[in-house]
């Protein structure tokens, strides 16, 4: 076993100054150690040569009897493991096999080349980007700064000549602006202009940070401050927010800057022209003119029948209660008068006595309807219009804005040809006359504008025993609602609303349609905390969101219809639809 070669090792050792080859026909070819270590003899198996630091020829030792010297362990072995007769050969080499199992030496630096069994050396360049590899070579150089040839790594060369700051190109910095900043491309401090919150003056660096178009620069802030101007002037504004005086009597005209005495109108039986202080005390019909106060025809009024239109904005004549002029004749009403129905409520404040009534501006010819439905039709059908206030010509729903918006329309409800038939052939179980078509059309329209912004109160078939009765004053509750939401409409301000309401409101009522808005763009002005562009529903038949609002623009501006002398935007004044009455867009836009 392993023990026992391990004690005919150790017995092994003898000094074999008596040695003598195992056959006296090979002749051992030992001459000098090549290296420390124990190397095998080329004849005899028994003996083997160790070699010391001195080296030389070194010291023969033998085997204990029985064993074979086996250089692949470099202990004395049974023969049996130990292949005898091989001749090492080592000749000029200073490592690697003996071609017996054994070695002919190791390399104290650098690998064996076992082709050759020279000891060659091996290059070292783990971890070092340049410098000398250990064999007289080089692991690489620099392609920018220098090489440390102990750590054998490329050191960057910091470049800061002619610069002022920035990067050195090695992580470090050629210094810091003490002021402006650094121009990292030439390494040069600049200035940096300073003009935060600054309206005028030095921008610190020999630049200008504006100029003020009024008012004069205060240099040490850089603001514009303005300068008053009250030459001449005794009272109004001063054009920085301050005054220039007030009036001890009568009022101040603003655009002269001087104290007038206070005038009181004067229109004591007048229907029109001048009240004597720069305003006027009403507007005629488009076929009249205003003389000495009051409106006369300017054309030569006709009249057929006993009541109704005299085709020169005068009357005929008018019915007595109960009845109504169809055809320029009185014939009986088939419903109860408004005076029939029950009380309704009123939102906010009664219409003004005097306001600036509808006008047509271009001046078009009257619509064949006014010459049947007349203003006391009108009045009749719509007692409860404008939140309750009736048919008022001051407010947007009245019998003036309605005559005016038709003559724009000049086919509708007039004149429709008499159809027997629809598309298909097939008969129709009632035909109408031209006339009764008409009526029909008109009847549609204003059954749409009930149902769209009326009171509606369903309450009157509760407390009106007679269905008939509240038929008639459930209808009459037409042209109610000028906002969309009513009196109580959430979009605006104020609470019962006005018309000028209608000119801001909450998120609620913006009605922007961002598919549209690229054609109808929404406007993004507020007023405060309100918005301006809303476009929620306005008017009879009402007219909702940025590409309705758009579009009616479009019609408008096509028929020459203008606002203060330019085209009417809608997208950018949406609340024009209800406060605009020259012509009056309200009916307007619910009849287009």
């Amino acid at each position: 076993g392993a023990s026992e070669i391990f004690l005919a090792f150790l017995a092994l050792v003898v000094w074999a100054g008596s040695y003598q080859p195992a056959s006296a026909a090979c002749t051992s070819t030992w001459t000098t150690c090549p290296s420390t270590g124990n190397f095998a003899d080329s004849c005899d198996c028994t003996i083997f040569h160790s070699c010391g630091p001195a080296l030389g020829t070194g010291t023969v030792m033998k085997c204990s009897a029985g064993l074979y010297y086996n250089p692949k362990n470099g202990i004395c072995d049974w023969p049996a493991n130990v292949k005898c007769g091989c001749t090492p050969s080592c000749t000029g080499k200073k490592c690697g096999s003996d071609g017996c199992g054994g070695s002919c030496g190791t390399c104290t630096s650098g690998t064996c080349n076992t082709a050759t069994g020279q000891c060659v050396c091996v290059p070292s360049c783990t971890g070092k980007q340049c410098g000398n590899d250990g064999c007289g070579g080089s692991c690489g150089t620099c392609t920018s700064g220098t090489c440390n040839t102990a750590t054998g790594q490329c050191v960057c060369a910091p470049s800061c000549t002619g610069k002022q700051c920035g990067n050195d190109g090695c992580g470090g910095s050629c210094g810091t602006c003490t002021s402006g900043t650094c121009n990292t491309a030439t390494g040069q401090c600049v200035c940096a202009p300073s003009c935060t919150g600054k309206q005028c003056g030095n921008d610190g660096c020999g630049g200008s940070c504006g100029t003020c178009t009024s008012g004069t620069c205060n240099t040490a802030t850089g603001q514009c401050a303005c300068v008053p101007s009250c030459t001449g002037k005794q009272c109004g504004n001063d054009g920085c927010g301050g005054s220039c005086g007030t009036c001890t009597s009568g009022t101040c005209d603003t655009a002269t800057g001087q104290c007038v005495a206070t005038c009181v109108p004067s229109c004591s039986g007048k229907k029109c022209g001048p009240d004597g202080c720069n305003g006027i005390c009403g507007s005629c019909l488009s076929n009249q003119t205003c003389s000495s106060g009051q409106c006369v025809a300017t054309c030569t009024p006709a009249c057929s029948g006993s009541c109704g239109s005299d085709g020169c904005g005068g009357s005929c004549g008018s019915c007595s209660a109960g009845s109504s002029c169809v055809s320029g004749q009185c014939v009986a009403n088939p419903f109860p008068f408004k005076s029939d129905c029950p009380s309704w409520t009123k939102y906010g404040s009664a219409p003004p006595t005097t306001c600036s009534l509808p006008t047509d501006p271009q001046n078009r010819p009257p619509s064949a309807v006014e010459a049947w439905f007349t203003e006391a039709v009108y009045n009749d059908l719509f007692p409860k219009s404008n939140i309750g206030w009736g048919p008022s010509p001051c407010l947007p729903y009245s019998y003036q804005s309605f005559v005016i918006a038709l003559r724009y329309f000049p086919t509708f409800a007039t004149g429709y040809p008499v159809v027997t038939k629809d598309p298909t052939g097939k008969a129709f179980p009632v035909t109408y006359t031209a006339t009764q078509a008409a009526r029909r059309t008109l009847a549609a329209f204003f059954a749409h504008a009930v149902q769209e912004t009326g009171e509606n109160n369903a309450n009157l078939y509760n407390v009106l025993s007679n269905t008939a009765d509240a038929d008639a004053c459930f209808y009459r509750g037409g042209l109610f609602n000028w906002l969309e939401g009513g009196p109580s409409s959430s979009f605006v301000p104020h609470q019962p609303s006005s018309v000028a309401d209608g000119a801001s409101c909450n998120t609620g009522g913006l009605y922007c349609d961002t598919n549209s808005a690229y054609f109808f763009p929404c406007s993004t002005a507020k007023n405060g905390s309100w918005f301006q562009g809303c476009y929620f529903g306005r008017g009879a038949i009402q007219v909702s969101y940025n590409f309705n609002y758009g579009r009616f623009s479009r019609w408008l501006n096509q028929n020459g219809i203008t606002h203060n002398g330019g085209p009417i935007d809608l997208l950018k004044e949406p609340n024009l639809l209800l406060t605009k009455t020259d012509p009056p867009l309200a009916m307007m836009a619910s009849i287009w």
